[in-house]
């Protein structure tokens, strides 16, 4: 049953999801991070004031005209918008030189190794809630994962972003004064 805090609770739902895929990652390689330590739910596109971090917002709601022979009516669809993002390594500055000494080949490909690894984790775990667990898509709901798509590095952040799609039911409010 659906009420006015169903969307923060899916929201909460798709971190918990993340997150959980993320911790997973020292598992398989003891050099790769878990989870960022922040995560939140954020009301429109977050701010990078924190570059290891996972946000969620909506945007938009749609409404959707049904004339299938099962459902006739309303359906609500709500996009709800992934932020991943991390650190990355960023050129030293060298006390006396004009110009800061770039990162490391090292450095850049550690980086490249632990983003590729959180946008698969994400990707499959996001796959998983929907498919096998039905976390996400609850009483056979329609549910679509966007492209999940590499940021460009900007401001020594890096990350992903993308978003699923699901369908939500709507709600009636109780009248005034009741």
């Amino acid at each position: 049953m659906s009420d006015a805090l169903t969307i923060t609770d899916i929201g909460e739902t798709i971190l918990d999801v993340l997150v959980a895929a993320l911790d997973e990652l020292p598992s398989f390689d003891p050099d790769l991070l878990p989870s960022p330590p922040r995560y939140l739910q954020t009301p429109g596109l977050p701010v990078d004031d924190c570059c290891d971090q996972i946000a969620v917002h909506v945007d938009p709601f749609r409404t959707i005209v049904s004339r299938d022979t099962r459902q006739v009516g309303w359906i609500y669809s709500v996009d709800f918008n992934i932020t991943h993002g991390r650190c990355l390594p960023q050129p030293t500055p060298v006390k006396g030189k004009a110009l800061p000494v770039a990162p490391t080949a090292d450095a850049i490909a550690a980086s490249a190794h632990q983003l590729n690894c959180d946008g698969w984790a994400m990707w499959n775990a996001l796959h998983n809630a929907i498919l096998r667990d039905g976390v996400l898509s609850p009483d056979c709901g329609k549910a679509a994962i966007q492209p999940l798509v590499a940021r460009d590095p900007s401001g020594g952040c890096g990350g992903w972003v993308g978003a699923v799609t699901l369908t939500v039911d709507g709600y009636t409010p109780a009248p005034p004064g009741s």
